[in-house]
């Protein structure tokens, strides 16, 4: 357990990197996957199992509950 910038894995190299939900939650996904990227093997692989929150009505129905979700708070590319 620790933080998904920055695993704490030390020098240890992985053949696969998987992250399940997670990218929309991170508040710099880039720096993530940029470490992650770096932590693999020469031909490994990260595998992204992502969801579509905002065109499944996920971000409306956390606003009606007070909240906003992490991708609401990041500035969109032109």
């Amino acid at each position: 357990m620790g933080d998904a910038t920055s695993p704490p894995t030390g020098d240890e190299v992985f053949e696969v990197v998987l992250s399940r939900h997670l990218m929309w939650t991170l508040p710099d996904p880039e720096a993530a996957l940029r470490e992650w990227v770096q932590r693999l093997r020469p031909g490994g692989r990260v595998v992204l199992v992502e969801g579509r929150w905002r065109e499944s009505g996920h971000r409306e129905a956390l606003r009606e509950r007070g909240g906003t979700p992490a991708v609401a708070r990041r500035s969109r590319r032109p």
